[in-house]
């Protein structure tokens, strides 16, 4: 990494401060000088040790109703959303920045993958193979089961 992409990635971040945060955002952004350097040589070095900051796993997890009407009483009813600390996502960005081109360029990645690719959701997929075979079909929702998330990231 380097400090120029740190400082680019600062400046694109929003506003918007976690509780797990220890300085707020808006003086990660504005003092981004004085902490690029910093964040740089940790995401350095936790690429060259391959380990993540334990400080940096921890998460502040909440329910959100999944959509507005339903009952608050079923637990169903409520997806957990984890809000990391901006150190930790600023981490994260970072290394996903270097690992996108080498999964994607690979032989091993199918162009048919829809999940975690920007403009490319299990509906434009399903539209699109749809399309390929020029046939007509009923093209129905899928509702995922809810899942649970760790409050720790290894």
């Amino acid at each position: 990494m380097t400090i120029d992409e740190v400082r680019r990635l600062l400046a694109s971040i929003p506003r918007k401060t976690s509780p797990l945060d220890v300085l707020p955002v808006s003086l990660l952004k504005d003092c981004a000088e004085v902490f690029a350097p910093a964040i740089t040589t940790l995401a350095n070095l936790s690429l060259q040790t391959g380990k993540f900051p334990a400080r940096f796993k921890s998460a502040e997890v909440l329910s959100l109703l999944k959509k507005a009407g339903l009952d608050r009483s079923l637990p169903v009813n409520y997806r957990p959303i984890s809000n990391l600390s901006t150190v930790s996502n600023v981490l994260e960005r970072l290394v996903l920045a270097r690992l996108r081109p080498h999964l994607t360029n690979s032989k091993n990645f199918s162009k048919r993958q829809s999940a975690y690719r920007q403009g490319h959701s299990t509906e434009t997929a399903s539209t699109l193979r749809l399309t390929a075979r020029k046939s007509h079909c009923l093209l129905a929702s899928i509702s995922p089961q809810p899942s649970t998330r760790s409050v720790t990231r290894h």
